[in-house]
This record gives C-alpha cells, sequence and structure tokens, in this order.
C-alpha cells in the first residue's frame, strides 16, 4: 500500500502521515493498534495483526478480508493541523507529573 502522492509539476512525492495504525479483526472484533516502530500487535484470535506504528502500515491476515482497516492518513500539509502528543518520527515525550494521573 503505497502512501504517497505527486506533487505538482516537480514530481515529487511526499509520504502521508500515519496519524493512528489500526485495524478490526472480523473474527473476535479485537481492534489492535501499533503505535510505534516494529510493534507486531496480534489479536486474540491470532488471524490478524498490524505493525509499523507511525512509520509504515503492514497487516497479517489468513484471508484477504479477515480484517476492517482503521487506518488514519494526512497529507503532509495538514501535519501543523494534527492533534497528536508528538509527531512521527519524534522522540516521545517522557511523561511529566501531570500525566501520571491518566
Amino acid at each position: 500500500m503505497q502512501h504517497e502522492k505527486q506533487n505538482g509539476a516537480e514530481g515529487i512525492k511526499m509520504r502521508r502521515i500515519i496519524i493512528r495504525n489500526a485495524i478490526r479483526c472480523k473474527n473476535c472484533g479485537d481492534v489492535i493498534e501499533s503505535t510505534y516502530r516494529y510493534e507486531f500487535v496480534t489479536c486474540s484470535c491470532g488471524k490478524v495483526s498490524v505493525d509499523g506504528g507511525h512509520d509504515y502500515l503492514r497487516r497479517c491476515s489468513e484471508t484477504p478480508d479477515g480484517y476492517i482497516e482503521l487506518c488514519e492518513t494526512a497529507a503532509p500539509e495538514d501535519e501543523t493541523n494534527i492533534s497528536a502528543p508528538y509527531r512521527p518520527g519524534e522522540i516521545e515525550p517522557e511523561m511529566g507529573a501531570e500525566n501520571e494521573k491518566q
């Protein structure tokens, strides 16, 4: 699955930004999400998996239609409007005292 688009006449390819990397298993109903690179997550019945966090999209399934896609992406020009705790590729901020209650 390519997440790139042509940028006008220059022909520069721009990758889409992955906001959420998640799927729902059609067999067990689990919603599984990979939140960081190389986090390979499998549903409780073991039929589908997701991988890649905010860096890439990878799906593993026993059948091609074994899951419902829940991925959310944004165009690079929309990056400043993303309501995420940090942008993909940045180091995750350490939890401060204000976040310990969550």
